[in-house]
Parts: structure tokens; C-alpha cells; sequence
């Protein structure tokens, strides 16, 4: 990824190279070229590699081997150049584990001292959980270690798929054993492409870890990290294997045979024969014979 260089940068950089370079043409009639190539006591070649300048030839060092760590994407297991690209580049990624789970990191490595690296140059990947400080990627290392994906391992990674790289591309390589890429020599002012194929550990990550992730050079940290591919991990239980769920309604017994039912209304003996009711009237005896009136008026003398 390119970088906007300032004004200043731009006029600091200018002035020291022509002055530079003014001195050598004075010199040279006096001191022979391989004193002067050889001669370099002012050291700032790390400002114009940290700003993608051109490095003055003589009395600032030379061109230096000098790689950096330019951006990075998650990606899922699949076939190189066609893999499932993850969240946004350079971006940190969220991921959702329920088990062991593999994922692919894409690193993008630059070139920016005008030097190739060496034949026997070797670049680890390393893996830091929260502050606990960093460790090397490998076959049994703790909470990320390297997993067997659909490529084989060695493959190469002959296309880029990730954006800023300057100058021409390198093909790079696709690790999933050791967490290595050995051997590898980086061509100067050119770009590649790593692909590190990486099992997440479930039973030793916790969830709201954050994982971040960086690249060595022959096991120093002389690497420029201009990124930090950071994962972090949501780490859920697996949902427990139900036996065939009972019927929610009970199952019941053939419902009891009722006996039939009662009847409701008593059963009655026959109603008691009443004896005939006995007369309100009172049985009375035969009205008193009376003797006949006496006469009113005296019988007279």
C-alpha cells in the first residue's frame, strides 16, 4: 500500500540526496569509488525505507533488505485464488466457533529497501492470545495451531488477492504444518501473498478472546508491522444432542369403561298406602231428644 508522503518528508528527502550527491562529485576526484562506496558515516537509510524514498548510494547506507507486513485478510478453507474472502481487508474479524474450527489467514509481505532477502530465509507466523505475548504457529501450539486444509501444504499462492502491494507480484506459499515458510527468498521492491491454514483450539480459547497474529523473519522480529491481523472469537456451547422428544401429552391408558351411570334420581319403593284420612268432622252422637215446650200460660183455676 502506498503511502501519502507529506511536503516536508518530500523537501528533507530532496535536500539530502543532492547534498549527497554534490559531495561525492566533489570528492571523487580525490578518493577512489570503492573508498567511497565504502565510506558511509552518516546511517539514514531507515528514514527513506520507512517513507519509500529512493536511498542515496554513497555516505548514507545502501539499498538494505527491508520487509514489511502490509495488510491481511481471514479467509475460509478452500481452493487458492478462489477461497472465501472474510470481513474486510486489514480489518479485525469476528469468528463464531461451536468446535474446532479452521480458518485461513492471507498475509501480504512488501519489499521496500530496493535488496531481495536471502535463499534460506524463513518467515513464522505467531499468535498472541490478549497480552500473554507471542508464540510460534505450529503443529501443537496453544489456542491456534496449524490444520490440514484443501491445498496441499507448499502450494503456491500465484495470484494476489488482496489490494496496495507495490511493484510486481511474488508468488507466494500456502502453509498448513508448521506454521513456516521456508526457504523463501523475496525478491527486491516486489510483493507476496502467504497463506497460513490455522485450526482454532475451542477447548482453549474463551469466549471474547482476542487473537493477534504477526510474521518473523529467521526468528527475529525485523519485520515492519504496518498491520496486526486480529481475530476475535465468540465461543459458544454446542447445543446438546436430545433424544426423540417426548409427546408433550402424557400417554394415556384407555380411558376407564364407566359403569353406567347412576340414575340421578333415586329409586323409589312404592309410594306408602295411606290409610284413609280420618274425618275432619267429629263423629258426633244423635242430637238429645227434647220433651215438648211447656206451655207459656199458666193453666187457670
Amino acid at each position: 500500500m502506498e503511502r501519502v508522503l507529506t511536503m516536508k518528508n518530500k523537501l528533507i528527502a530532496n535536500f539530502i540526496y543532492k547534498a549527497t550527491d554534490l559531495t561525492y562529485k566533489l570528492l571523487r576526484t580525490f578518493i577512489s569509488q570503492e573508498k567511497l562506496e565504502q565510506w558511509k558515516p552518516v546511517h539514514l537509510c531507515w528514514w527513506f525505507i520507512k517513507n519509500r524514498l529512493p536511498v542515496p548510494n554513497y555516505f548514507i547506507a545502501g539499498a538494505v533488505f527491508t520487509p514489511s507486513e502490509d495488510e491481511y485478510r481471514f479467509a475460509e478453507d478452500g481452493t487458492i485464488g478462489s477461497e472465501t474472502l472474510l470481513g474486510t481487508q486489514s480489518t479485525s474479524f469476528g469468528r463464531t466457533i461451536t468446535a474446532d474450527n479452521l480458518i485461513w489467514l492471507r498475509v501480504q509481505i512488501q519489499e521496500n529497501g530496493g535488496k531481495a532477502g536471502g535463499v534460506g530465509d524463513d518467515w513464522q507466523l505467531q499468535v498472541q492470545k490478549g497480552a500473554l505475548g507471542f508464540n510460534d504457529v505450529n503443529a501443537t501450539s496453544t489456542y491456534v495451531k496449524s490444520g490440514a486444509g484443501t491445498p496441499a501444504d507448499g502450494d503456491a499462492v500465484s495470484a494476489s488477492r488482496l489490494t496496495g502491494g507495490s511493484g510486481t507480484f511474488q508468488a507466494g506459499v500456502y502453509d498448513e504444518v508448521d506454521g513456516q515458510q521456508t526457504n523463501f527468498k523475496l525478491n527486491a521492491s516486489v510483493y507476496t501473498e502467504f497463506i497460513w491454514s490455522l485450526t482454532l483450539t475451542y477447548a482453549e480459547l474463551t469466549n471474547g478472546d482476542s487473537l493477534t497474529f504477526r510474521v518473523l523473519l529467521n526468528g527475529a522480529d525485523t519485520v515492519t508491522h504496518n498491520v496486526t491481523p486480529t481475530l476475535t472469537i465468540t465461543k459458544l456451547t454446542p447445543s446438546a444432542s436430545l433424544s426423540p422428544s417426548a409427546s408433550a401429552s402424557a400417554s394415556l391408558s384407555p380411558s376407564a369403561s364407566l359403569s353406567p351411570s347412576a340414575s340421578a334420581s333415586a329409586s323409589l319403593s312404592p309410594s306408602a298406602s295411606l290409610s284413609p284420612s280420618a274425618s275432619a268432622s267429629q263423629s258426633l252422637s244423635p242430637s238429645a231428644s227434647l220433651s215438648p215446650s211447656t206451655s207459656a200460660s199458666a193453666s187457670l183455676s
